[in-house]
């Protein structure tokens, strides 16, 4: 295996914005609010993957959605189109964008937008081989019954400031997964983080443009209260 292409960064400031979704219909939900959480250093130690979960509320799953990706902090000036959120991004670029794609109360894939703060649903451009895509991923954690979630990186938009910024996707992708797993352990949710990146699903979607890219696949629910559940 060869070295990876290192990116570059381009001196460009600002950035132009993102590309939007064609949105079919949008709302909102409440904010995350949890009476008691553990300690970051507890969340850390305790973590585990569990490979089975029973369905969460939708309005529970766009709810952590939403304080994982939401902007913290936009940029101003020359700093305009960099973003602070929870998780780490190069350049704080934040090209990760979240769909909930099936799962229980889901008609339609729905994308967070955080430029707008709210929900919205998106098409399929190929509603039978979406079914297929899904059921094949699903069928990896055939014990988590939750919803399942599709992260895409938006390679133009990293483009405008970095040559060569492919393997900037594959780390921000891993630092959302992260987000999602530490998060989901503190809340007492599963995170079942899928092999797959989810390309063939990707393309079933009616996208802003060709430049996306599927970076990560997982499934969220209820965590099971058991003592031998599987982790790693």
């Amino acid at each position: 295996m060869g070295a990876p292409i290192e990116p570059s960064p381009k001196r460009v400031r600002p950035l132009a914005s993102k590309d939007g979704w064609a949105i079919t219909s949008s709302f909102s939900v409440p904010l995350l609010q949890p009476e008691e959480t553990p300690t970051l250093f507890d969340t850390l130690v305790h973590r585990r993957t569990r490979r089975e979960c029973e369905p969460l509320a939708l309005n529970d799953v766009l709810s952590l959605l939403q304080f994982a990706m939401q902007t913290r902090e936009f940029g101003e000036g020359d700093n305009a189109g960099r973003l602070r959120k929870v998780s780490v991004s190069a350049g704080a670029l934040h090209p990760i964008e979240v769909l909930v794609v099936s799962g229980p109360e889901v008609s339609e894939p729905i994308i967070y937008s955080d430029d707008y703060d709210t929900f919205g649903t998106v098409q399929f451009s190929s509603p039978d081989c979406a079914i297929d895509q899904i059921d094949q991923l699903m069928a990896i954690a055939p014990q988590a019954k939750g919803h399942l979630m599709l992260l895409v990186a938006n390679l133009r938009h990293v483009s405008q400031a970095y040559s060569q910024p492919s393997s900037l996707l594959w780390r921000d992708g891993g630092a959302v997964l992260q987000t999602f797993s530490l998060l989901s352990a503190a809340l007492g949710y599963a995170f079942v983080p899928l092999g797959p990146t989810g390309s063939s699903l990707l393309e079933t979607l009616v996208k802003p443009h060709d430049d996306y890219v599927a970076v990560g696949t997982g499934i969220i629910g209820k965590a099971p209260i058991r003592a031998d559940d599987a982790s790693v």
